[in-house]
C-alpha cells in the first residue's frame, strides 16, 4: 500500500489534482459499473466485445461476488446472533 501511494504521490505532484481527481472518479465509477452489470442490476454495454472465454470470465467472477456477500450476509447474523 505505501508503493502505491509513493507512486501516486509522484504521478500528482506531475499532474494537476483536478485530473487525478477525474482519473480517480472515472476509475471509481467504472468498477461500480462492473460489478452492477455482473450483478445483473445494469444492462451490459452493447458494443462490448464478447467472446467465449469473456463470458466465462464474467461468470466466475458474478459467482465470487455472489459468494462474498452470501458470506458477509452470514457473518453480520452470526455478529448480531452473538451481542
Amino acid at each position: 500500500m505505501a508503493s502505491f501511494l509513493l507512486l501516486f504521490g509522484f504521478w500528482l505532484s506531475k499532474q494537476n489534482v483536478s485530473n487525478a481527481v477525474l482519473y480517480l472518479y472515472n476509475r471509481i465509477m467504472s468498477i461500480i459499473r462492473q460489478i452492477s452489470e455482473y450483478l445483473y442490476l445494469r444492462k451490459k454495454d452493447p458494443n462490448e466485445p464478447r467472446t467465449q472465454w469473456m463470458k466465462y470470465m464474467h461468470g466466475i467472477n458474478r459467482i465470487s461476488i455472489l459468494l462474498f456477500i452470501f458470506a458477509m450476509i452470514v457473518l453480520a447474523i452470526k455478529l448480531i446472533r452473538a451481542a
